[in-house]
């Protein structure tokens, strides 16, 4: 039986080896989700926020959140675009 070199000097006593190295990648995909969020508030979609306010509200999920409204509008672009690409 050999003892694996592990440093344990970076855990606290409730992480294990596989949780650190979860975190790690859990603190990077974060970091990348808050830099997609930066450029989703720069983007200015093809359908007008107040549309999509609409259709979110007639379909029982309004919001007032900014963010979500934006990222469905990106959503319902690249839907758009796909359509327009097959035709």
């Amino acid at each position: 039986w050999k003892q694996k070199n592990l440093d344990f000097r970076a855990m606290d006593a409730s992480e294990s080896p596989t949780k650190r190295g979860t975190k790690r990648k859990s603190a990077a995909e974060a970091t990348q989700i808050v830099q997609f969020l930066k450029e989703v508030d720069g983007y200015t979609p093809t359908i007008p926020e107040e549309v999509t306010r609409y259709y979110l509200q007639l379909g029982g999920a309004a919001t007032e959140d900014a963010t979500i409204t934006k990222l469905v509008s990106l959503a319902t672009d690249k839907f758009i675009a796909d359509i327009v690409h097959e035709a």
